[in-house]
């Protein structure tokens, strides 16, 4: 062990004794504060956001005809749920919930997919769609024209 981390980890956190203010590991000594800091810098994850983000449910799995996975992030009626178990035999009819705790039904048919793209690809998407629905072609001026007066004024 050579570190406060490595120390912090083999204690499982946790100080081995009121009484002793300094710890030798490996030859390498730690205090009692030193070893209080990088227990709650562990626990706030450094102030790191979390790693942990569901997986979602995409456009992508909507238009294959693939059907939400226990654990996805998707949307029913608008808003963002979980879901949490699929109910009958053939993963129709599904247990989904809101974050505070809420569990309701729902039909995979009302399941909606996660727009996770960013706001520069929904812009240029946005963009592009209209340009299609003009049947106006991609010239680098109109585009930068339509651009300016969808954003800029």
């Amino acid at each position: 062990m050579k570190t406060i981390l490595d120390a912090v980890n083999t204690l499982k956190g946790i100080w081995p004794s009121d009484a002793i203010q300094i710890i030798e590991i490996d030859g390498v000594e730690f205090s009692e504060k030193e070893f209080i800091i990088c227990v709650v810098e562990c626990s706030n994850n450094f102030g790191l956001p979390s790693v942990t983000a569901k997986p979602i449910y995409t456009q992508a799995m909507y238009d294959d005809n693939k059907l939400p996975a226990v654990g996805m992030l998707c949307k029913h009626k608008g808003v963002n749920k979980s879901v949490i178990a699929p109910l009958d035999i053939n993963n129709k009819i599904v247990l989904i919930s809101i974050d505070n705790g809420i569990y309701s039904l729902a039909h995979c048919d009302d399941i909606e997919p996660i727009d996770n793209r960013t706001l520069k690809c929904k812009a240029i998407d946005e963009l592009i769609d209209y340009l299609d629905d003009k049947n106006m072609p991609y010239d680098p001026f109109v585009i930068l024209g339509i651009a300016y007066d969808k954003w800029v004024k």
